[in-house]
C-alpha cells in the first residue's frame, strides 16, 4: 500500500506561490528566495506527490489539470494555518479573537444588530468586525479568505461553502400611505402598471425575480431609481418618487408616509449564513447561526394587513 506523501508547509507555500505568479522567477522574488532554490522545493514536492504540478504554456506556468484541485486545497490549507497561527498569537498576547462578518445593508440595519448582541454576550472573548457588502463582494471575500462569515440570499451557486439557512421570508411592496393602493391587502404587478419603480442593483437575485414577475404579467417594469438598501428605498417612496418591490422592512423602520404590503405572486427567498467549508469555525458558526435565527422572529417585516 502506498504511503501518504509528507506535505511540508514550506513546500505547499512554494507551490501556491508559483501557481499565483505563473512563474518560478516571479514567485521566488515574492518569497525572497532564489529561482534554483524554489525550483528544488517544487521538485521535492512533486517527488512526494508522484505527479507533476505545473505545465508550461509559452512563458507561463499553469497548474497541470490533475493538480488544480490539489493546489486549490493547498492554498486553503495555508490560509487556515495562518489563521490558526494568528489565533494562537492573539491568545498568547491576551487579546480578543476576531471574526469578520459581511452582510447586505438591509440585514445590517435591521436584523444583524440583535443577532450580534446575543452572540457577543455568549462570546465575550471574540472581537467582531462587520462589513456592509454587496452579494458579489461577500462571495468574493469568502473565496479569498478576506471574511470569515457572509450572509446572502440563496441560492449562492459557489462551491466549497457551508450554507446555514436561518430565515425564510417574502418580498414586499412599499407604497406611499396616501396612495389608493395602500388600501389593498396585497399588491400585484398589474396594480403597479405605469408607476415608477425604485429597484435593487444589477446582480440582485430578488431584482431578477421581480422583473420576471412583471414580465410574466405583461406589465412594463419602469425602474427610475436604483438603491442598495431598504432604508433608502423607503425614504424615496416617502418622498413620492415611486414604489419599491424589495426585501422586507421592519415596520418600526418605515417612515410614517410609507406602508408595506405583500407582493403577489409571492416571491419567497431564504437568507443563509455562509462560511468556507475548508475553514470552518465549528461551534462559533453554529452559535452565530442560532443567534440569527433567534433575532429573526423579532423582526417585524412590516407586511401586516391594512
Amino acid at each position: 500500500m502506498s504511503s501518504l506523501p509528507r506535505l511540508d508547509l514550506r513546500l505547499l507555500r512554494a507551490a501556491v506561490a508559483v501557481r499565483d505568479a505563473g512563474s518560478v522567477t516571479v514567485a521566488a522574488r515574492r518569497l525572497g528566495t532564489s529561482q534554483p532554490a524554489l525550483s528544488r522545493l517544487i521538485a521535492t514536492l512533486e517527488g512526494e506527490l508522484g505527479f507533476a504540478l505545473f505545465s508550461r504554456t509559452g512563458r507561463t506556468l499553469k497548474p497541470a489539470p490533475a493538480a488544480e484541485l490539489f493546489l486549490s486545497q493547498a492554498a486553503a490549507t495555508l490560509v487556515g494555518t495562518e489563521r490558526l497561527g494568528q489565533l494562537a498569537l492573539t491568545i498568547r498576547q491576551g487579546r480578543l479573537a476576531k471574526l469578520k462578518i459581511a452582510a447586505p445593508t438591509n440585514l445590517f440595519q435591521e436584523v444583524l444588530p440583535d443577532a450580534l448582541a446575543h452572540f457577543a454576550a455568549a462570546r465575550p472573548g471574540v472581537e467582531i468586525e462587520v462589513q456592509i457588502r454587496r452579494r458579489h463582494e461577500i462571495l468574493q471575500g469568502l473565496e479569498r479568505g478576506g471574511i470569515d462569515f457572509g450572509i446572502a440570499v440563496l441560492p449562492v451557486g459557489q462551491p466549497g461553502l457551508t450554507v446555514r439557512p436561518f430565515a425564510e421570508t417574502e418580498a414586499v411592496c412599499l407604497i406611499p400611505s396616501n396612495h389608493a393602493l395602500a388600501q389593498r391587502a396585497s399588491i400585484a404587478p398589474a396594480d403597479l402598471a405605469g408607476l415608477e419603480q425604485i429597484g435593487l442593483p444589477d446582480g440582485s437575485i430578488l431584482r431578477g425575480w421581480v422583473e420576471d414577475a412583471f414580465a410574466s404579467a405583461g406589465v412594463a417594469y419602469r425602474r427610475r431609481f436604483t438603491v442598495d438598501s431598504n432604508h433608502l428605498a423607503s425614504r424615496l417612496v416617502a418622498a413620492g418618487l415611486g414604489v419599491a418591490v424589495i426585501h422586507p422592512v421592519a415596520a418600526r423602520d418605515l417612515p410614517a408616509e410609507v406602508v408595506s404590503r405583500p407582493f403577489r405572486p409571492a416571491l419567497p427567498f431564504t437568507y443563509a449564513l455562509l462560511e468556507r467549508a475548508d475553514l470552518s469555525y465549528g461551534v462559533l458558526a453554529q452559535e452565530l447561526e442560532q443567534s440569527l435565527r433567534q433575532a429573526w422572529p423579532a423582526h417585524d417585516d412590516g407586511r401586516a394587513k391594512p
